[in-house]
């Protein structure tokens, strides 16, 4: 089981995936990245946790907006695929934009809306040229999936199924008790991660004191609160650079830092190159 409430940046590639998977029990804590998730039970059930238990059985599907705090579990045998996009690739896909600025959960049975099988067939194309690593091709697929998904998701009948959240709600969620103090500890972080958090803010939002929080960041995570703020910091960042055309200076403003030369440091901790290194990788250009 991962312990991170953070993915490790993904490397740059078309998508993240490691094909189908089949577990006699399977569950991944409530987590959050900065990439959109494409999620498809193949067999078996499994619930879907995010702002409630959400049961997901053989054939249905998820699209999950990057940054949206969510996990999984299920209580017997499932075979499932998680897809984890590089969302620039993709970026001028109808709806996408909306798709990965908002905070979305869409959910459908792949045969009630595609009774054509025209989804199996994308689905079935992205796992055959991850398989023989033909990127192109793989890139392909993709699209068609993913065009597919949105072009639903934003449908009349599609909007009536998705599931939108904003911060205030997560926070007022795991704050009644919905989850635990972890929980509670990424919902705020999601949601204040631009200012300067300090343990007694974090205390008072979940109705705690300091030293019993310094204690659950410690035993969760393995990380202080600094940490977590600032890898928060740098995978929007990352997200960010790959997306936009943004300044480096204006990202590192959007998403909290006071100076460039605070947002370089941190960058280079994390990711071991620059932000500039870092985004002409991203656009595939050679770095001098």
């Amino acid at each position: 089981m991962h312990e991170s409430i953070f993915f490790e940046e993904l490397s740059q590639t078309v998508v993240d995936t490691k094909g189908v998977q089949q577990f006699d029990d399977f569950s991944f804590p409530l987590h959050l990245h900065s990439q959109p998730e494409f999620f498809m039970i193949l067999s078996g059930e499994m619930q879907l946790l995010s702002m409630k238990k959400i049961l997901l059985r053989a054939g249905d599907a998820v699209l999950i907006s990057p940054l949206v705090i969510h996990g999984y579990e299920s209580n017997g045998p499932v075979s499932f695929c998680s897809m984890v996009f590089e969302d620039s690739l993709f970026s001028d896909i109808k709806n996408m934009e909306e798709f990965t600025s908002g905070s979305y959960i869409s959910m459908f049975g792949t045969k009630a809306v595609f009774p054509g099988g025209e989804l199996d067939d994308a689905f079935c194309g992205v796992l055959r040229y991850r398989e023989r690593n033909h990127l192109e091709l793989l890139r392909l697929y993709c699209r068609i999936l993913l065009t597919l998904v949105l072009e639903y998701s934003f449908s009349d009948a599609g909007r009536q199924e998705m599931i939108t959240t904003d911060d205030k709600d997560l926070i007022s969620h795991f704050m009644q008790g919905g989850q635990n103090g972890a929980s509670a500890v990424q919902a705020y972080i999601q949601a204040h991660y631009r200012e300067k958090i300090t343990l007694n803010d974090l205390a008072r939002a979940i109705n705690s004191n300091r030293y019993t929080v310094s204690r659950s960041l410690n035993d969760h995570f393995h990380a202080t609160l600094s940490e977590i703020v600032n890898r928060y910091r740098i995978q929007e960042a990352c997200s960010l650079l790959r997306r936009t055309s943004d300044s480096i200076q204006k990202i590192a403003e959007r998403v909290g830092y006071d100076t460039v030369s605070t947002f370089n440091r941190n960058f280079l901790k994390y990711m071991e190159e620059t932000p500039r290194e870092f985004r002409q990788k991203a656009r595939g250009i050679t770095v001098m």
